[in-house]
């Protein structure tokens, strides 16, 4: 509800393909970050969904400055963001990360939370809860990988296989073992389809 209060009030101020976009990744990865929760016995299923959902919630605020009234002030495409905390802070002399921690803070949300909003870039310096902030990262890029990120336009997604699954787990969920790492890329590989088919994206034929 609250991401829906924040989307609604700077909703006419973006650009529709921006929300679009906004939204897809958010609910992506949300989705990942819940059926990970369930392939690791991970009992805040709900909490994992969540913290997916809301991870990027400070790239908002960013996007405003990016597209001020009178025309764009950045190009589309030039920052990836979401991704790259760099040029973010380039641009904006902050990152969507201590915006989203902000936001965290002011609308009380759960240690955990926060800790997501904060550190799913950096999961190796989360506080609270680091399984949660891993799959969430995991999920995250899982997004990436596949185009669906916030301010582009994702071309027909072509489905991976295990082993490209099981090799960005290995780099992104150092904390899991490698047997939890092996089930949650099985996971990824047989459910992502479905996850797909039930967000309205279009999947390529060819396997990537």
């Amino acid at each position: 509800m609250l991401t829906c209060s924040l989307v609604q009030r700077i909703g006419n101020l973006l650009s529709a393909a921006d929300l679009q976009s906004f939204w897809q990744h958010s609910l992506l990865t949300a989705t990942l970050s819940e059926r990970s929760a369930f392939c690791l016995h991970y009992t805040e299923t709900e909490q994992a969904y969540l913290a997916g959902l809301l991870h990027d919630l400070g790239v908002l605020p960013l996007l405003l400055l990016a597209m001020p009234p009178g025309g764009p002030k950045v190009t589309p495409g030039t920052i990836p963001w979401g991704e790259s905390l760099e040029l973010e802070q380039q641009h904006s002399g902050v990152d969507h990360c201590l915006v989203g921690k902000c936001i965290g803070l002011s609308w009380n949300f759960a240690p955990e939370i926060i800790d997501v909003l904060t550190h799913h870039h950096r999961p190796q310096d989360a506080q609270q809860d680091r399984t949660l902030v891993e799959m969430v990262v995991a999920a995250d890029l899982v997004c990436q990988m596949h185009g669906v990120r916030v301010g582009g336009e994702p071309s027909r997604i072509a489905l991976a296989d295990r082993n490209t699954y099981k090799n960005l787990l290995d780099s992104s969920t150092p904390s899991l073992t490698d047997d939890e790492r092996t089930e949650l890329a099985k996971i990824l590989e047989l459910e992502f389809p479905d996850i797909i088919h039930l967000l309205e994206l279009p999947i390529a034929v060819t396997w990537g």
